[in-house]
């Protein structure tokens, strides 16, 4: 059993081929995606006694670079690798571990929900710019 699909490559070289042309207008979409990545860290980031770390939250603007668009979401709390992956609990820098705290995984999973919803904002905004690109 099996499918076999045809085009995918066409559209995948006219689709980059677009994005090359006109980076601003992948840059646009590619901002609105950090800036919706950023605000689901934020909402899933438990506010703790200061709130420091849900405040650190930060997207960059998106850039051409190496052939594709990036923007960066990144926290700049100094001990947002603790919360998001887990770390041990000590006594002392060199004693006994006493236990493990989770991670909360904030980043994670709302990368993989943004990734869930990727294919359904990038259909209009596609169309959209196949269109404004026509005329």
């Amino acid at each position: 059993m099996g499918v076999e699909v045809y085009g995918v490559d066409v559209w995948k070289a006219e689709a980059n081929k677009i994005i090359n042309q006109y980076p601003e207008k992948g840059a646009v979409f590619i901002d609105k995606q950090a800036k919706k990545l950023r605000k689901k860290c934020k909402d899933k980031t438990h506010k703790g006694p200061t709130g420091n770390l849900k405040k650190s939250w930060r997207s960059t603007k998106a850039k051409k670079k190496y052939n594709s668009i990036r923007a960066e979401v990144k926290s700049t709390a100094p001990h947002a690798h603790l919360i998001e992956y887990g770390h041990n609990i000590k006594n002392k820098k060199d004693g006994p571990v006493l236990g493990f705290v989770p991670g909360q995984h904030m980043l994670q999973t709302s990368l993989d929900e943004l990734d869930r919803e990727w294919d359904g904002d990038m259909k209009p905004w596609f169309d959209n710019l196949v269109k404004e690109l026509e005329v």
